[in-house]
């Protein structure tokens, strides 16, 4: 038994790495290549466990920047989130898991994941009661847990300094029950 949780521990970050480079190889960096049909606004996309979204930050639009990232206490340091972003939504059933994955090979994009229940998009004017982020090149992932309720999140993908690019993002859920 031992072994086979070493085993785990070891191969488990090889297969994340095997997987982040089978997602980035299938990107195409070039806007060019991007359909601008694939554009929303925020929170217009819904995203579902078990589902992946390949798309380009520059078919967003700019809702929110380091301003909002600040004062809902996302991230402690000033990077200048103010280009285009890519927001999608995604709703939790009680007692679940979701792993959210961020690829983004071609610019430094990051995952920021909002806790917000309305329709609407927060601005800073909106109190924010939990948000994360992952800043980290290349993509990012962060883990979402529920409890006795649903909840509703809004996952973001930015670039700081105004950067624009191609990414994947996918979402894993499992049931806690």
């Amino acid at each position: 038994m031992a072994c086979d949780a070493l085993q785990d521990r070891v191969l488990t970050p090889m297969r994340e790495t095997v997987d982040r480079v089978q997602a980035s190889s299938s990107l195409e960096c070039d806007l060019d290549a991007w359909d601008e049909d694939n554009s929303r606004n925020c929170g217009e996309q819904v995203l579902r466990c078990g589902e992946q979204v390949q798309g380009h930050t520059s078919h967003g639009v700019s809702s929110w920047s380091n301003d909002e990232y600040r004062e809902w206490f996302c991230h402690p340091i000033h990077k200048d989130w103010d280009g285009r972003e890519r927001v999608f939504r995604l709703h939790l059933e009680p007692m679940q898991v979701a792993r959210v994955r961020l690829v983004s090979p071609c610019e430094d994009l990051d995952l920021f994941t909002v806790s917000w229940p309305h329709e609407d998009c927060p601005t800073t004017a909106n109190a924010v009661t939990e948000c994360n982020a992952d800043v980290h090149p290349g993509g990012g992932e962060t883990t979402l847990v529920t409890a006795n309720h649903p909840r509703t999140y809004l996952l973001a993908v930015d670039g700081k300094y105004g950067k624009e690019g191609a990414f994947q993002l996918s979402v894993d859920c499992e049931s806690r029950l």
